[in-house]
């Protein structure tokens, strides 16, 4: 697996530029119509600055992240911290208090994530999907909120 911690934080801190200085900037551009106009910049933005330098081809036009994107403890650590979990996958999280240990848990990275979907954005969280969850099986396959600083990203290409 290569390290892609990097490339990410790249693409993210881009996305927060482009989001915060051209479009939240202007108040008349604070809503869905223009988050949907920036979305569609997303996928090309991470083809440029992750993909094409690990030499990940997306299997579409419009994927971001995907299966070989995987979350583990920075720092090469053991344990995840506490993340929230979207139970009925409709933005209504829970705290999954606690620290998990790597090799019970696999999560792979969506995106990007800010709370506010139209607001200034810090981005500092990935949005994943749950793939493996000893203590909690019944949450695989939902998707949760992890913070970019207790995680690297690997990819396994």
């Amino acid at each position: 697996m290569t390290l892609a911690t990097e490339l990410v934080h790249d693409y993210r801190f881009a996305l927060r530029h482009i989001w915060n200085n051209y479009f939240w900037r202007d108040e008349e551009r604070r809503d869905f119509h223009a988050l949907g106009s920036f979305n569609q910049l997303k996928a090309p933005l991470f083809r440029a600055l992750v993909g094409d330098p690990l030499g990940h081809t997306p299997t579409s036009a419009t994927e971001i992240f995907g299966d070989k994107f995987i979350l583990t403890p920075s720092e090469n650590g053991r344990t995840i911290r506490p993340f929230d979990v979207d139970i009925g996958n409709n933005r209504q999280y829970e705290r999954m208090s606690g620290l998990y240990q790597k090799e019970e848990t696999r999560m792979v990275l969506l995106d990007c994530y800010d709370w506010l979907e139209v607001g200034y954005w810090d981005l500092h969280y990935y949005l994943v999907r749950i793939d493996r969850f000893e203590k909690k099986p019944e949450l695989v396959g939902c998707k949760a909120v992890v913070e970019v600083i207790d995680v690297d990203v690997l990819w396994d290409g």
